[in-house]
């Protein structure tokens, strides 16, 4: 059992509101491969970025790259979410102003039951015509194009150099800004702009929660604990409230 510091307590139990910020990490015990880890099957181990993450990739070769992300996808249907999953959609009942932001495209905050959920990249389980950007259900898996251009299909997500949802990006912003508390689950902290939001929350004397088992915000956050989502979150919930 983690011991967790009385302030860390004391300070979720007064908490009015909640942000959470979740990356790859939250989604490893559930055997979904982390992007850029030290495990042997981190994504940017396994796949070049630069051929299946971008969209000039995507251009050279439309038909691979989608194969790729149906992989993924079925690997992500395949899984079920974690422990960790699970204590964010119970958080979510226990605080009053609750939101998840997830750089994950696999789903399983929402599988898991939490309802307050923003895809900050997008999710696999959307396909899209990578022109008009519309969302096509059904397609020839053998040649995957829009029924009605005639446009390879994509994956409803955002790959590197492609800007997030604009909405989205400024709900995060606002939620870090106004929230009690910013729990941030299982990133690296890397990306931009995503990888300031804890910094935002900082800067107005919000009280930071980093879980990670690297902890990449150690020194930096107001608590970090060392860990995955999966083992720490249960824990604290009921050490908090009782549970």
């Amino acid at each position: 059992m983690a011991q967790f510091a009385a302030e860390l307590i004391q300070t979720l139990r007064q908490a009015q509101s909640l942000v959470v910020l979740t990356g790859s990490g939250i989604s490893a015990p559930s055997g979904i491969p982390t992007y850029r880890s030290a495990a042997a099957d981190a994504r940017w181990t396994a796949y070049d970025p630069d051929k299946v993450a971008t969209f000039a990739g995507f251009e050279r070769d439309p038909v691979g790259v989608f194969q790729v992300y149906q992989a993924m996808k079925r690997q992500c249907e395949q899984a079920q979410p974690n422990a960790g999953h699970y204590a964010l959609a119970q958080l979510e009942q226990l605080v009053g102003q609750f939101k998840l932001f997830t750089q994950n495209i696999d789903s399983l905050h929402q599988r898991a039951g939490s309802s307050q959920v923003y895809e900050v990249h997008g999710s696999l389980a959307r396909t899209i015509c990578s022109r008009e950007g519309n969302l096509v259900e059904t397609w020839n898996p053998e040649q995957p194009i829009c029924p009605k251009c005639g446009t390879p299909l994509r994956p409803d997500i955002v790959w590197f150099g492609e800007l997030l949802d604009a909405a989205i990006l400024q709900a995060a912003k606002a939620a870090f800004d106004t929230s009690d508390v910013a729990l941030v689950i299982g990133t690296s902290a890397l990306v931009e702009p995503i990888a300031s939001l804890p910094h935002r929350a900082l800067r107005r004397k919000k009280t930071v929660i980093e879980i990670n088992p690297d902890m990449p915000l150690r020194g930096i956050a107001t608590f970090s604990l060392a860990g995955s989502a999966d083992a720490v979150l249960p824990q604290l919930i009921k050490e908090v409230w009782k549970l």
